[in-house]
């Protein structure tokens, strides 16, 4: 067993990375994904005696990022507060570390600094030099053949600009957000609203001066379209109607389509989101919270009622239900201001809603989608739920740029 030298930069390094720019949030375990793929599919990153896959995971309850090797390959796990382009650099600098370095050491802080000049930008990584020197940071001398292949890039850039620039997550979200556009322009009755998505698409390729050829051979998104699946977990053989019900008012406020399987499917009570991987994962989390809430109001009712000697029996479902039909009016209305916010967000919603709707489409062609009427089983107990239903605290909005938020705490250290 290799045993590291002891690692006497660490809290320098820290203090030096604190004072340079973070780079773009990464606000799901997606996009961090995302942005760790583009860097170990690089000819920089296979120059490296580094694993060839890299997992991102979810790191809450964690107070510090990590990175370390297992058999598959390597992971980083990142907590919400750390989920920043220069910290999942940070974390990767590490696995590029060979064993007996020091884990802060002039390698890391070499491997450091070339990650976020070939993935952040040149500035960012001469910023980062000068603040590991002003620190007392021991940089090793950069590789020979890392000074070669950014050479060559430099010409290779002068030639075919566009093309190597779109590789930039911050400009495939650019390029990504114009072709919604032009397909709202095309796809909308509305010629008011077509007019409008095609002027702010123009907007933007001349802001960052892009081309449609570039728009039109966009590869892979960042964030695909998938289904996520989940078991309902209460062991019943039926579902319920309000767990239907919520799963439906989840969706509808994450932008997302859903699914469940149906009564006499083998195996268990299954749920699905659809959509972008972004908004599905946000639906997913807020169904689980807010499950966890309704079930706690009903259990807390059901309490009350047997203490005072009231019918338990055929009150709840009902009492349920009337608390997602306020949570889903409530998220509607949310729904709503973030829409009237701008064309912009309308026209985003409006996308991702058509975009969940054609993959489910896509994905289950033989089943037909309508829309039945509801029967009232307990109007007293439906009025009680819808009541107690403004005591449910909502999980998640959305951001001004359409993508869903949580409530991030960026507090912590690593």
């Amino acid at each position: 067993m290799v045993s590291r030298a002891r690692d006497t930069q660490r809290t320098a390094v820290y203090r030096a990375e604190d004072r340079v720019p973070w780079g773009r949030w990464l606000s799901t375990i997606a996009e961090v994904q995302a942005f760790v793929d583009e860097v170990v599919a690089s000819p920089h990153w296979s120059r490296r005696e580094a694993p060839r896959v890299v997992v991102a995971r979810d790191g809450r309850g964690r107070r510090h990022a990590c990175s370390n090797e297992s058999w598959f390959g390597g992971e980083v796990r990142l907590p919400k507060w750390s989920r920043s382009q220069l910290i999942v650099l940070h974390e990767l600098a590490h696995l590029c570390v060979p064993k007996g370095e020091a884990a802060h050491g002039p390698v890391f802080a070499r491997e450091y600094i070339d990650l976020v000049r070939t993935f952040l930008s040149p500035e960012a990584a001469d910023r980062l030099e000068a603040e590991f020197a002003r620190a007392g940071v021991d940089v090793a001398a950069r590789r020979s053949s890392d000074a070669t292949a950014s050479d060559e890039a430099s010409n290779e850039g002068s030639i075919r600009g566009p093309s190597r620039r779109a590789a930039s997550p911050e400009v495939r979200r650019i390029l990504q957000l114009v072709k919604e556009l032009r397909a709202l322009s095309e796809g909308t009755d509305s010629p008011h609203e077509s007019a409008a998505a095609a002027a702010k698409a123009q907007k933007l390729l001349l802001e960052h001066n892009l081309t449609l050829l570039e728009v039109e051979t966009l590869d892979v998104p960042v964030d695909p379209l998938t289904e996520h699946k989940q078991e309902f977990g209460d062991g019943k053989r039926r579902i319920e109607a309000w767990r239907r019900m919520l799963v439906h008012a989840v969706a509808q406020a994450s932008l997302c389509e859903w699914m469940t399987n149906f009564y006499g499917d083998p195996g268990p009570r299954t749920y699905s989101f659809i959509g972008r991987e972004s908004n599905v994962e946000v639906a997913e989390y807020s169904y689980i919270c807010l499950e966890r809430q309704v079930v706690a109001l009903a259990e807390a009712e059901r309490k009350r009622r047997r203490r005072e000697g009231l019918p338990v029996r055929g009150y709840l479902q009902s009492y349920c239900e009337g608390i997602v039909h306020t949570i889903h009016q409530r998220q509607c209305v949310e729904r709503q201001r973030f829409q009237q916010a701008s064309a912009k967000s309308r026209a985003l919603v409006e996308t991702r809603l058509g975009e969940a709707g054609r993959h489910r489409a896509e994905l289950y062609p033989e089943v037909r989608f309508t829309t039945s009427s509801y029967v009232l089983s307990n109007g007293s107990a439906y009025a009680a739920g819808q009541r107690d239903g403004q005591k449910v605290a909502l999980t998640h909005g959305l951001k001004g740029d359409g993508t869903p938020q949580r409530l991030i705490d960026r507090t912590g250290g690593r």
